[in-house]
């Protein structure tokens, strides 16, 4: 073999290993995020379901007592204390639409399943649960003098 046909092959060799691992490195970098997008949509929806469970747990909403008016409620919240949950703002809360319920938690771009149950039976439930992947957050509560627990899930 002549010196310039070594070479020649010695540039497609080397071509072909440079194209290569720059494929290899394409794809990593697409997987790579790709993950962490769903990592950023995981937290977001975690953090948003925690903001929601305090939200409805320990505050008693804005106005304090929306649940004589609940036409002028602003921000919801069910606890006449925290942890405590008031009777007269569950039943005000069941009474209020799904679309105004997720508009009034600013969760326009999620689905929201909410389940408070008290010795295992439903005291109220909004939405659907979901067939999809989501995030779940469960509160222990006071209710009606009882130990309750309220479930939060959010999807996408």
């Amino acid at each position: 073999m002549r010196k310039g046909q070594v070479a020649m092959t010695d540039l497609f060799i080397s071509i072909t290993l440079f194209l290569l691992l720059l494929t290899f490195f394409f794809f990593m970098w697409n997987k790579y995020t790709l993950r962490l997008a769903d990592l950023g949509r995981h937290n977001e929806l975690e953090l948003l379901a925690f903001q929601t469970a305090d939200l409805l747990t320990l505050s008693p909403g804005i106005p304090s007592v929306w649940e004589e008016n609940t036409n002028a409620l602003q921000v919801p919240g069910l606890a006449s204390r925290p942890g405590v949950l008031s009777p007269q703002k569950v039943n005000a809360f069941m009474n209020i639409s799904y679309n105004t319920t997720i508009s009034l938690l600013n969760l326009d771009r999620f689905e929201l399943y909410l389940l408070l149950k008290k010795k295992d039976h439903a005291v109220f439930e909004i939405g659907q649960y979901p067939t999809r992947q989501s995030i779940r957050i469960q509160r222990r509560v006071v209710y009606q003098n009882e130990s309750a627990t309220l479930d939060i899930v959010l999807w996408q």
